[in-house]
């Protein structure tokens, strides 16, 4: 019967806790990358619930504002069951809307005009509509102390126009 040597056994204690070892560094090392796209997710999610939050803020400031403008707005003869309402904030430039409309044919949309006692009208935004169990908020950024004397949406090509074109099938003055 041969004796092993120290040293041979020794190799061989080691060897079970170093595959061991091993095998923990790319475990933790696969948890790693899968915290990293956990972490970007959360990070992703956390950026999108901050942008809601100041656009929430910022639709509650306009309500809640004396100096805030509400104009309901009604259809016309080309949309008699139309209707919606637009909040205008005047010094800092923001409206917030809702329209109750029907559906577009594919190639159009409709799209929010303020228009002033003189001049142009600024564009508030192009939307869709068609389902108004699911009324939505719509916002837009118009030039600051803006002097509307009515808002006016019509119906536009897709991605809408510099001015208005289309038909009318909302409308409300201030």
């Amino acid at each position: 019967m041969e004796l092993r040597k120290p040293s041979d056994f020794v190799k061989w204690i080691w060897a079970a806790p170093a595959v061991v070892l091993a095998v923990a560094v790319l475990l933790l090392w696969g948890s790693r990358k899968t915290l990293r796209e956990q972490l970007k997710h959360s990070q992703e999610v956390a950026a999108q619930l901050e942008g809601e939050k100041e656009w929430t803020q910022g639709l509650l400031d306009v309500l809640a504002s004396p100096d805030t403008i509400t104009v309901k707005l009604a259809g016309t003869r080309n949309t008699p069951g139309g209707r919606g309402v637009a909040h205008y904030h005047a010094s800092s430039g923001r409206v917030f809307y809702t329209a109750v409309l029907p559906a577009l044919p594919a190639g159009k949309t409709y799209q929010m005009w303020l228009v002033p006692k003189e001049g142009h009208p600024v564009s508030a935004g192009v939307f869709s509509s068609g389902k108004p169990e699911l009324e939505k908020v719509w916002a837009a950024q118009v030039p600051r102390n803006f002097l509307a004397k009515e808002f006016e949406v019509t119906v536009e090509p897709a991605g809408g126009m510099q001015l208005p074109s289309g038909e009318t099938v909302l409308l409300g003055a201030l």
